[in-house]
């Protein structure tokens, strides 16, 4: 989780918006939900520390890979698929369909930048690993060294 990289990510979504025809309160509504996504982390890293270590400590935890616990329910195809069922049903209002896009945004974003594999962001998937990080391993990439998957993908 890498919060400047995610306020970068944000910015063509709000271009996209606009250049879309939308307005900028939805555009900036959009852009923000696609960073307030991360949210989630946030449950399981007080959970994992058992209180708060401050601002630096909840973001260096999870840049190493110490945080144990990933439940993110936030981080969901399936919890996605229900909003969108959802607004299809109440006829696509304006204001929760640009928030329902920012986390859109954000999945796919996460889903092509994080080498995790496409499992990850199921819901179920975590559920049935006891969102226990040791049992979804990374699939690729570099993780940090001294983290919980500083060894092999099957560790």
């Amino acid at each position: 989780m890498r919060s400047r990289a995610h306020l970068l990510a944000s910015a063509p979504l709000l271009g996209l918006w606009l250049a879309g025809g939308g307005d900028l309160p939805q555009a900036t509504a959009a852009a923000a939900a696609s960073l307030l996504v991360d949210l989630d982390h946030f449950p399981d890293y007080v959970w994992w520390r058992r209180g708060w270590g401050g601002l630096q400590d909840f973001f260096a935890s999870f840049h190493t890979h110490q945080v144990t616990r990933l439940a993110l329910p936030a981080h969901s195809w399936e919890l996605l698929l229900l909003a969108l069922a959802g607004l299809w049903q109440a006829g696509w209002p304006s204001w929760p369909t640009a928030l329902v896009c920012g986390w859109a945004y954000h999945l796919a974003w996460d889903q092509f930048s994080n080498p995790v594999g496409w499992p990850f962001y199921f819901l179920g998937y975590r559920l049935a690993h006891g969102c226990d990080r040791r049992r979804l391993p990374v699939i690729g990439g570099n993780p940090a060294r001294g983290g919980l998957d500083s060894g092999s993908p099957s560790d």
